[in-house]
């Protein structure tokens, strides 16, 4: 958990519910990893929500599909289709205008 500021404020809770035999799992897990429950418990969580956020924020291409994406991209002659224009407006009425 290097990553996540020690001394910050910590002023907010997050509270589950569980069944006892997870609990007991999970604290085996941190006591074997030499880390509290709290910490380990954040520092598992921090690590799959990071993960998600990146697998939603990042989009990984094959080096043909770069390059076919790229050459689209490079072609003068191309023209936004319906379906592109259609997320175009669907993107700003949700997001706004991003065009400086």
């Amino acid at each position: 958990m290097a990553s996540v500021a020690r001394n910050a404020a910590r002023d907010q809770r997050l509270d589950l519910r569980i069944q006892g035999e997870v609990k007991t799992l999970i604290e085996r897990a941190a006591a074997l990893s030499g880390e509290t429950l709290s910490t380990f418990v954040l520092s598992s969580t921090l690590r799959r929500a990071r993960k998600v956020l990146r697998e939603a924020d990042v989009i990984e291409l094959s080096n043909e599909a770069r390059d076919r994406f790229l050459a689209v991209l490079d072609d003068v002659d191309a023209r936004p289709n319906a379906a592109l224009l259609k997320a175009a407006e669907r993107h700003e009425a949700t997001v706004g205008n991003c065009r400086a």
